[in-house]
């Protein structure tokens, strides 16, 4: 009995309240330590040398063009470019600008629906979930998720208000989504759903319906279509090829598309972690509003994490990831919302998110004392230092043009970070017009036997540096063109 007494006044609410902030505070200090100390890394520099090029030229080169990935992400950083100069710590920073946005967005569509203290612990599930999966690096992901939260939440306003106008609003925001990174189509996707849902619950109408449906997509088509437009005319067809058909065809494990699997974390930790909280409403406030709001979260949930069990990258360490999204979700959903359950769900998400931001932590202190910082600065000096300014210089990675300057001239498409050269029959002949080249250990597995004798023929290695880890290379080594070769 007295057990029961003393679990009867503890506050849980409270309790969870204040660990929420402390969580955000703790995170902000650990975003800022991100920021200021560590190294390029996942697709920052290819975003930063396209930046480049479109600020100094106009348009990003032929040879270049956007890869597998849509080109706002390249479009944004060259209008930050005008404020910030581009570095690593600025790209860091142009990353936390779309992932504070995006905490606001949370933040005030929990306080909206479900009220100040929902809003505080959601923002901290997403911040310590963030860190986690992305560590604050500059990715397409990062604004892609914005805009699509943002067109969510017009659409919420017009499941609200019933005014076509905040339908319309919300189409032309997806299309800013897609635009950022195909996968914002997924957000697109869940409305189309949720209108038939509506259909089948006979709460709408066919046709009104099939209204909506129409009325969203030409509001999607009616940016998109002057946006393909002109790409296609500034890119060509390599554009088509690069954003949808080489993302369709391409070795699975590594798809941006069907197999998005960076983007879907980006949305299970929007989402999913967001579901989390509305769930902590009780049953009988549920019932009564804010039904259809519901119905399209869950939806929308639903269709992430069947896109994220599409991911190759599920079979690796990201299966945990999942799991434990899923666990507590299935906890809020199952409970029968009595005040000793809801007391009992407060602690789990305590523990939770204790728990995954000292994994974070952990994980951010282990990357920095491998020192990769200090590494890029010293292949970057020796780059600088050895290699003449007017050099035809080669590397598949793009960390060395961004932190040297140089130009690249090969076209290439990647399957990152799988990189095929076996394809380009020519590489041997675009030997010939290069003075140097940089090569990673992993792109001697995939650059092909004749292509690495090739290049063996005509270079002479000057220096190899070791365990090089932040973009996965393994080592980087440095080869002059052999004099007479």
């Amino acid at each position: 009995m007295e057990f029961k007494k003393r679990l009867e006044l503890f506050n849980s609410e409270k309790l969870l309240l204040y660990f929420s902030i402390f969580i955000l505070i703790a995170c902000f200090i650990l975003e800022i330590f991100i920021i200021l100390n560590f190294p390029l890394a996942g697709n920052e520099a290819f975003f930063a040398t396209r930046a480049t090029y479109l600020m100094e030229d106009g348009e990003i080169p032929n040879t270049l063009h956007f890869n597998n990935h849509a080109p706002f992400a390249i479009y944004f950083l060259g209008l930050f470019s005008v404020f910030f100069e581009l570095t690593t710590q600025t790209l860091h920073l142009a990353a936390f600008f779309w992932e504070f946005l995006t905490l606001i967005l949370i933040f005030f569509i929990s306080k909206k629906y479900f009220g100040t203290t929902n809003a505080i612990v959601a923002s901290a599930i997403f911040i310590v979930f963030s860190i986690s999966f992305s560590g604050t690096i500059y990715n397409s992901e990062y604004p892609s998720a914005f805009f699509g939260l943002l067109a969510i939440f017009f659409y919420l306003l017009f499941l609200e208000k019933r005014n076509a106008h905040y339908l319309i609003t919300s189409g032309l925001i997806l299309s800013l989504s897609m635009w950022f990174k195909q996968p914002g189509f997924l957000f697109f996707l869940a409305i189309l759903i949720h209108q038939l849902y509506l259909f089948s619950r006979k709460k709408q109408s066919l046709p009104q319906s099939l209204k909506n449906i129409t009325l969203v997509t030409l509001s999607v088509l009616i940016l998109s279509v002057p946006f393909l437009t002109y790409f296609l005319y500034h890119a060509g067809w390599m554009f088509i090829y690069d954003l949808f058909i080489f993302n369709i065809v391409a070795n699975p494990a590594h798809s941006r598309f069907l197999i998005a699997g960076k983007f879907l974390r980006m949305m299970v930790q929007s989402f999913g972690l967001f579901i989390i909280i509305i769930f902590g409403v009780p049953a009988q406030e549920k019932e009564s509003k804010n039904n259809d709001l519901i119905s399209f979260l869950w939806i929308a949930s639903i269709i992430f994490i069947l896109f994220y069990f599409m991911s190759y990258e599920l079979f690796n360490l990201h299966l945990i990831n999942l799991l434990v999204i899923i666990i507590p979700l299935s906890m809020f959903y199952f409970t029968k919302y009595t005040q000793n359950s809801l007391r009992v769900i407060r602690i789990v998400l305590i523990i939770f998110l204790f728990t995954t931001f000292m994994v974070s932590l952990e994980i951010t202190l282990r990357e920095h004392q491998k020192g990769e910082k200090f590494k890029q600065e010293e292949i970057k000096q020796y780059l600088l230092f050895e290699i003449p300014e007017d050099s035809a210089v080669y590397s598949i990675h793009d960390n060395y043009y961004f932190l040297t300057g140089f130009k690249s001239t090969y076209r290439y498409t990647t399957v990152q970070p799988n990189i095929d050269l076996t394809k380009f029959k020519d590489f041997c002949n675009y030997l010939d017009t290069l003075d140097y080249i940089i090569l990673t250990k992993i792109q001697k597995k995939h650059i092909g036997a004749k292509n690495l004798n090739c290049v063996y023929s005509k270079f002479t290695s000057i220096k190899t540096f070791e365990n090089i880890d932040a973009t996965g290379q393994g080592n980087v080594e440095i080869l002059k063109r052999t004099p007479h070769s």
